[in-house]
């Protein structure tokens, strides 16, 4: 089976976390596709940072959600990764969507279940929609969201003591998936925990996405689980180990 190679907010070893310029390197590192955060601002656009506010990569303390568009598009989210990216500017989902038409665009919504009829609306203008994969960590965000998709992949993202109690039996998590008819799961790279799940997940023929791998033997050792994509910040390094197929 072909692994697809996600780079986890663009290639983000080499530039700044979700900006334009850690796509581009994504894609000339031949990543099948690359992965993004989306938060809802205050003029409700859909907007390409990871954290609640820019307080971390930026160079201006806003908190995205009580702020407009045009107020995000005046912060620098790329001094702060090096000179070089001076001047990177948070993208909307829609200019990274129209800018990256050959690479697969995973979208992590942060935002809770208000965003689900923004984020329809916005890639119902998309054609190539099987390019697309929407997936969180928020149910709630899920149940809305799927009262609006017809077609894009979507996935659970899962992880144990996190969104999930730590007893959950893995058959909950599946019946879950199936109930809201989900595409598969996005689960962490803890393998004690996966290593005995993978039958179940693979058996029920879910899609299956494992999150941030840049570990090449975690990586050879999840392939061999029967995942689909890999999310890793190195996708040069995880493609060359894993389309090579030596080992």
């Amino acid at each position: 089976m072909d692994i697809k190679i996600i780079a986890h907010r663009g290639a983000s070893y080499y530039a700044p976390e979700n900006t334009i310029a850690a796509f581009y390197i994504a894609q000339e590192l031949q990543a099948d596709g690359i992965e993004l955060d989306v938060h809802l601002t205050k003029d409700n656009k859909l907007v390409v940072i990871h954290d609640k506010t820019t307080e971390r990569t930026g160079d201006k303390n806003v908190i995205v959600s009580k702020a407009t568009l045009e107020e995000l598009k005046a912060i620098d989210v790329g001094s702060w990764f090096g000179p070089q990216f001076k001047g990177e500017k948070i993208p909307t989902l829609e200019e990274v969507i129209n800018k990256f038409r050959d690479l697969e665009i995973y979208i992590e919504i942060k935002s809770g279940k208000e965003a689900a009829f923004p984020l329809f609306s916005a890639l119902e203008k998309v054609k190539e929609k099987e390019r697309l994969m929407v997936f969180s960590f928020d149910y709630s965000f899920l149940l809305e969201w799927q009262k609006f998709n017809k077609n894009v992949r979507t996935l659970w993202i899962v992880e144990y003591g996190y969104n999930i109690s730590e007893d959950e039996p893995i058959e909950r998590i599946i019946e879950k998936i199936e109930y809201i008819n989900l595409t598969g799961i996005s689960t962490d790279s803890n393998l004690d925990i996966w290593e005995k799940h993978a039958f179940k997940i693979v058996s029920k023929k879910l899609y299956w996405n494992v999150w941030t791998i840049d570990d090449e033997d975690i990586a050879k050792k999840f392939s061999k689980m029967g995942v689909n994509s890999i999310t890793t910040n190195i996708p040069d390094k995880i493609r060359k180990v894993l389309k090579g197929k030596n080992f």
